[in-house]
């Protein structure tokens, strides 16, 4: 829709994640010494010095397990959660599973050390990589939820007066409004604009009960605008938002985290601050009337006397190319 697109991720109501931070690569550090103390009940990880760098990976709460740790053989296959950590040292407690599947953690007990209190030599400390199941709504059962908005990807940081839940706000107005007059707002039309503005104000006044965000002029002034080319198409919003598509296809795998549902986009900032008039957004039975809807005839026809040279069209500004003919 011209300058605005959206993302919607459904991978079902039980979809197993088992790589979540797409790094199948072993994570293991060597470890100096493994202790146990009687007065606090902790057991502490040494970490060789070597392998420091490596061991900023590990994060507290991370599931880890030991490997040839010389003399603890009674730690071998169990699995263990690391509570803290420093530059060289973590905390760690053993991970047990009760008949109903329930995860609990406890700290290890002086037998486990086999009545010694500190255990020294080399061994491993590998990062186990954790499957998780995530449940995902359908669109029809998302859709009108904007609670299900509030936890989105943020996809510009710059943009926090007008954000995922106004977009939302925008995209539930727009379907309304086609559903209603049967088109699109039409380009550049104050009218049409004015009552997609009403529309969103309805949809907004449900978050607005909550406290947040903000609906005022400055948003009202941003659908505005995301209205005046809501018609339009853009190969250039196009290629963005289909590369996040594509990207989160990919994701089916189990490989990464998927996007929580939603995801929008906007690029107001390329508009001017003057927005062309229905007349210059008109039609020309042309091939760029997706372009004529947003930017208008006059811009298109600045564009089209341009001159560029382009240097270096490799694999990816071939692509761009396409945009400039």
């Amino acid at each position: 829709m011209g300058l605005y697109g959206f993302m919607f991720s459904d991978f079902g109501p039980a979809h197993v994640i088992t790589d979540a931070v797409g790094d199948n690569a072993k994570l293991e550090v060597m470890v100096i010494s493994a202790s146990f103390s009687k007065e606090t009940g902790e057991t502490t990880v040494i970490v060789e010095p070597e392998y420091m760098d490596k061991f900023g990976k590990f994060k507290a709460g991370a599931v880890v397990a030991f490997r040839n740790l010389r003399g603890l053989d009674s730690l071998k296959g169990s699995t263990f959660k690391i509570t803290a950590k420093d530059a060289m040292f973590a905390t760690v407690e053993a991970i047990t599973v009760d008949e109903q599947g329930v995860e609990t953690c406890a700290p290890l007990t002086e037998e486990a050390f086999a009545g010694q209190l500190a255990q020294s030599g080399s061994g491993w400390m590998e990062v186990l990589n954790k499957s998780e199941t995530k449940c995902y709504k359908s669109f029809r059962e998302s859709f009108p939820a904007l609670s299900d908005v509030e936890s989105s990807v943020l996809t510009d940081f710059r943009k926090f007066t007008f954000g995922q839940l106004h977009m939302h706000g925008f995209l539930q107005a727009a379907f309304a409004f086609k559903e209603e007059h049967k088109r699109m707002p039409t380009p550049g039309c104050d009218a049409d604009a004015d009552l997609m503005v009403s529309k969103v104000t309805e949809v907004m006044s449900e978050v607005q009960q909550w406290g947040d965000p903000a609906f005022g002029e400055g948003q009202h002034e941003s659908v505005r605008r995301l209205s005046k080319t809501a018609k339009g198409s853009l190969s250039a919003t196009a290629s963005i938002v289909g590369g996040f598509i594509a990207q989160e296809c990919t994701k089916l795998s189990g490989k990464y985290s998927p996007i929580n549902q939603w995801s929008h986009f906007e690029f107001l900032e390329v508009l001017p601050d003057t927005m062309p008039t229905v007349e210059d957004c008109a039609p020309t039975n042309s091939r760029y009337d997706g372009q004529v809807a947003v930017f208008g005839k006059e811009f298109q026809e600045k564009v089209q006397n341009l001159t560029t040279f382009v240097v270096g069209a490799g694999a990816l500004v071939c692509e761009l190319c396409k945009g400039l003919v």
